[in-house]
């Protein structure tokens, strides 16, 4: 069992589900409470850039897929 922290909240998880804790932001610590690993941080910024790649990269490829019709009401 391994324990991983964020903010206020420590948590004693199963070593096989620590990388899915390390990426939802929490730090891996050790027994001394040190941090073993730091968890992966995002914050508003990052995903706001992330956010407009997304955006760029969907206008590219719209603008290379060929052209459908309009299509007709009955």
């Amino acid at each position: 069992m391994a324990k991983v922290q964020r903010a206020n909240r420590l948590l004693t998880v199963p070593d096989e589900t620590v990388e899915k804790y390390l990426s939802d932001g929490y730090n891996l610590v050790g027994e001394d409470g040190g941090i073993l690993r730091r968890g992966v941080t995002k914050n508003a910024a990052d995903l706001l850039k992330e956010l407009e790649a997304a955006k760029n990269r969907i206008a590219e490829l719209e603008a290379k897929a060929p052209k459908k019709p309009p299509r007709k009401e009955p």
